[in-house]
């Protein structure tokens, strides 16, 4: 497929998200729906959430008209589309007005199902594990949608990777899997750069974590993209969100209750602006998607370096998070 066909689309549904976030931001105007300042909160600002509805509806549209493109059953994406539509729905009524989380994770919980009943054929253990991390990722991105450019930025960098990897071994539905995500979100962070005026909000944040489940096993069942490589790519994030979520929960606290404890957060309080959080964590992805790639074969399996990343990731946190506890007394985390 010509180079001119993949950059047209992709630009075409890039323009199509910035025109409808355009749009949703202007109802959320309308309707009052604001992010106000404070409290867990990191931005000084009233500030438009569930901007990132028009992205995600793009998104939508860009599945079938990839298979439609490429010629293939309704099977290849329609259980994508429903399980993501049914994530979209559950976070605009959130949005707009609270959802319990029994209901949201019961939502969560038939997407993600949906999603690996019908595109990876593994036995259940596997299965079992799948939706477990699928579930995870879709929270995680609740987690980390709480910085300015913070959750788009990784998403972007994620589907880029995934889309190049795949057009390069000739798997041209998750190349565009993956460029239709990194499309749609290049859209959207015209209006979520610092200083935002639109969050995405969780008619987004939870189903971009479902669109890179998705492209993890979509990779992993075609093989045309190791698995390792999104997980490194989102091991910064992968490990903030997992140890902040432990520690709450050894502490007693209500883990499932909004928060601004995760490393990100206490470094944006420490001082640093969105974009130097962002661009920190972005490094660490960088070097971690290095490792992977430059590990020696003789050295051992992949699962190795695997494990070195996360090691690495979770001392690194430790040490950081210990540092910025000891700075208290500087009032950098009241």
């Amino acid at each position: 497929m010509d180079i001119q066909v993949w950059v047209g689309a992709s630009s075409l549904l890039a323009l199509s998200s910035m025109a409808g976030t355009a749009l949703a931001w202007r109802y959320a105007l309308h309707r009052q729906l604001l992010d106000q300042p404070g409290g867990r909160r990191l931005h000084a600002r009233p500030t438009v959430r569930g901007a990132g509805i028009a992205a995600m509806l793009v998104f939508l549209l860009a599945l079938p008209a990839g298979a439609s493109w490429l010629a293939l059953p309704p099977g290849s994406w329609l259980p994508l589309a429903i399980g993501l539509l049914a994530l979209v729905v559950v976070g605009y009524a959130d949005d707009h007005a609270s959802v319990s989380a029994r209901w949201r994770l019961l939502v969560q919980v038939m997407a993600s199902g949906l999603l690996i009943w019908s595109q990876l054929p593994v036995p259940l253990p596997t299965a079992l594990v799948a939706l477990a991390g699928t579930v995870w990722l879709v929270n995680l991105y609740n987690f980390i949608d709480g910085s300015d450019s913070f959750a788009a930025a990784h998403a972007i960098v994620l589907g880029l990777v995934v889309a190049i990897c795949a057009w390069q071994i000739g798997d041209v539905w998750l190349a565009w899997l993956g460029l239709a995500l990194a499309s749609v979100l290049l859209g959207f962070l015209p209006f979520n750069w610092p200083p935002a005026r639109a969050f995405m909000g969780d008619v987004a944040s939870g189903p971009i974590g479902y669109l890179a489940a998705m492209l993890l096993l979509l990779g992993w069942r075609e093989g045309s993209v190791d698995p390792l490589l999104p997980l490194a790519l989102l091991s910064g994030l992968i490990t903030d969100a997992t140890l902040t979520l432990l520690l709450r929960i050894g502490a007693g606290r209500r883990w499932y209750r909004p928060h601004r404890t995760h490393l990100y957060q206490w470094l944006r309080r420490c001082g640093l602006s969105a974009l130097q959080v962002c661009g920190l964590y972005l490094v660490w992805a960088l070097l971690a998607t290095l490792c992977l790639w430059l590990w020696p074969v003789q050295w051992g399996a992949a699962p190795v370096a695997f494990a070195l990343i996360y090691g690495s990731a979770a001392l690194l946190w430790w040490r950081v998070r210990r540092n910025l506890l000891q700075g208290r007394r500087r009032n950098c985390l009241a």
